[in-house]
């Protein structure tokens, strides 16, 4: 054996180690030219994967379209936050305890078939998903699209959708799942905006009622309907949210780049305790050759309990039923003290518990739900476990023991419990998103967040909200370095849902807020950004230390009518520090200070700096 022989063994063998081995899907099963179930192929890969402990493996598919069904084989018990916790999901792949792994679609379409998660990523390290889309061939909205006929109510249905009457109530019924849509939102024919002041639709008698004219084609009673034009785009739905299309948690390091989610029954994304996760190019929208207004059941992208940086970047979000991100944590109730150092906590929302909340080391801190004031002194985790007596998974309580005795103060009123070790830094940078239902982009973090250089187009409620809220969703925390920076919003506020008072809306829910002592927000810069709106109200700000609205440009539109029920452009409930300096405002957006901008509770005015903006 020559020197150079055993030299180029050496080199593949490092080469090997560094880069790993390629899992060509099809090697095991997976078909392009069939309807094979490629959750075989996945499952064989990821066990070979698994048991070889390989390192740096990619799994690559030919550019095709892949079909997954159901399979109990395939199946999980998860408690995903912000969704409905029914048990167990059904799955595509299945990813868990896997390191250092790359998934490559090249280009490749992933259809999936029934009620289904179609990937999970659990208690996994450096895994990169690209290149391939998720779509699933019978959606579980049904789109109804107006068609020409004698009283204006008949429509065609999507093809695909598994829909029926049971006696005269429309059904969407499939494998894994019966829907009966009882809302609708309605999507203008060509632009396949919202239509404005619609929000969500709701028939009469709470049920789509009609009959089939014939294969594809029904005619619907409900009589509000009719005023819609020929072409208008029906999305009727249930509230139902059980399944993301991309599960990640208790993970580091997870990078989702140039994948399209078109469809999946709850968000696009749901990520919960994880530490650093990258979103280049993720796309949530409906399939380009698809007459489809609509993408996702609920928002495009949601964030639960993470920390680290969660990095948002060149990704499109359009027609989904809810927000492009939620970036929060949850807040626990304490129930009772056991003693100084231990108490029992509650997860409080129905479809928010079951997974960790915390770890042993965790920084927590107190919240008065009154009036979202912190309360006694910060503390750290010593041990928590679930208290539920026969529920180790799925905990709705959990036991807590504290390193530091607490605070007696606990005892007095309701109080939040909120893990400031599982917080994240955020970057929202370079984004669209356009034509869907409630609001744009919400951030509620303590750490740094970068809002910038992102297009809001017709979102149908505010298209930035800073929440906080521990009292009905319980979702945390407060913002404390807040960018808002180089952003275009174009027309958007066209409908009102909750928390919508202006195009960015600060809005903590604070149920007693004259007797807050603190503020719950603070240092929120919003700058250089561009605002054309067809109404008033800009900015909404509620218990915020410092905030300056600056630099801007704020020019009128006549694409809609105004309507909102806040006639101001700026409103300020309870904020000091705040300097409204150097905007412009064009065209037939006029301002005048004396009369557009509106404060409540708010401190002596030598708190507000307002000048140099000028109308132009």
């Amino acid at each position: 054996m020559t020197k150079r022989f055993i030299f180029f063994l050496v080199m593949i063998c490092v080469s090997l180690s560094i880069y790993g081995k390629n899992y060509e899907a099809t090697a095991y099963g997976a078909s392009s030219k069939d309807t094979t179930n490629t959750a075989d192929a996945f499952a064989a890969i990821l066990n070979e994967i698994i048991t070889a402990k390989d390192n740096n493996p990619t799994i690559s598919f030919k550019k095709g379209a892949y079909h997954f069904y159901r399979d109990e084989k395939y199946s999980k018990e998860y408690y995903i936050s912000n969704s409905d916790q029914d048990n167990p999901k059904y799955l595509g792949a299945i990813i868990e305890n896997v390191n250092n792994l790359t998934i490559d679609g090249n280009g490749s379409k992933f259809i999936f078939h029934g009620r289904m998660l179609p990937f999970s990523i659990v208690h996994s390290k450096n895994v990169t998903m690209k290149n391939f889309s998720i779509d699933f061939a019978d959606p579980k909205i049904l789109q109804l699209t107006k068609i020409q006929s004698k009283d204006n109510n008949t429509y065609s249905v999507e093809a695909g959708a598994n829909y029926c009457f049971e006696g005269s109530h429309l059904v969407l019924k499939g494998d894994g799942y019966r829907i009966v849509p009882i809302v609708a939102n309605i999507f203008e024919g060509e632009r396949k905006n919202i239509y404005p002041r619609t929000s969500d639709y709701v028939p009469s008698g709470f049920m789509f009622y009609g009959r089939e004219v014939s294969p594809g084609i029904v005619s619907l009673s409900d009589v509000g309907l009719k005023a819609f034009p020929v072409g208008t785009k029906i999305a009727a739905r249930s509230y139902a949210i059980p399944t993301p299309g991309i599960f990640v948690s208790n993970c580091e390091n997870i990078i989702l780049q140039n994948l399209i989610v078109h469809h999946s029954e709850g968000k696009g994304l749901l990520a919960q305790v994880t530490n650093n996760i990258k979103l280049d190019g993720f796309c949530v929208v409906a399939p380009t050759d698809s007459i489809r207004a609509y993408s996702t059941q609920s928002d495009a992208t949601h964030f639960s309990g993470c920390k680290g940086v969660i990095d948002v970047q060149n990704c499109h979000f359009e027609g989904m039923m809810d927000d492009s991100i939620n970036v929060h944590g949850t807040y626990l109730h304490l129930v009772r003290q056991l003693n100084s150092y231990t108490v029992i906590a509650k997860f409080m929302h129905n479809q928010t518990y079951g997974f960790d909340w915390g770890f042993p080391g965790d920084e927590v801190q107190f919240i008065k739900s009154s009036t979202m004031d912190s309360v006694g002194e910060k503390n750290r985790i010593a041990s928590i476990e679930p208290y539920d007596i026969n529920s180790i998974k799925g905990a709705k309580a959990l036991k807590i023991t504290f390193k530091e005795p607490l605070s007696r103060k606990l005892l007095n009123g309701r109080v939040g419990i909120e893990n400031l070790t599982w917080t994240p830094e955020v970057i929202f940078n370079n984004n669209v998103v356009k034509n869907n239902r409630a609001r744009g982009a919400l951030f509620s973090s303590p750490r740094k967040t970068l809002c910038s250089n992102n297009t809001f187009e017709t979102v149908s409620g505010s298209a930035i909200l800073l929440c906080g809220d521990c009292n009905g969703w319980y979702e945390g925390g407060s913002c404390k370095d807040v960018v808002i920076k180089a952003n275009t919003f174009i027309n958007n506020l066209t409908s009102v849902y909750q928390f919508t008072e202006a195009i960015i809306s600060i809005y903590p829910v604070i149920t007693h807020i004259g007797m807050q002592k603190g503020y719950f927000h603070s240092n929120i810069r919003i700058e250089e950004n561009k605002f054309v709106t067809f109404d008033r109200p800009i900015l909404y700000a509620k218990s915020v230390d410092g905030l300056d609205f600056t630099d801007n440009v704020v020019s009128g539109s006549k694409e809609f009518l105004p309507y909102h029920h806040n006639k101001f452009s700026f409103s300020f409930d309870r904020c000091t520090n705040v300097t409204i300096d150097k905007n412009r405002f064009m065209d037939s957006y006029s301002f005048n200070p004396f009369y557009d901008i509106k404060r409540v509770r708010s401190n002596l005015r030598k708190d507000f700096i307002i000048h140099h903006s000028r109308n132009f």
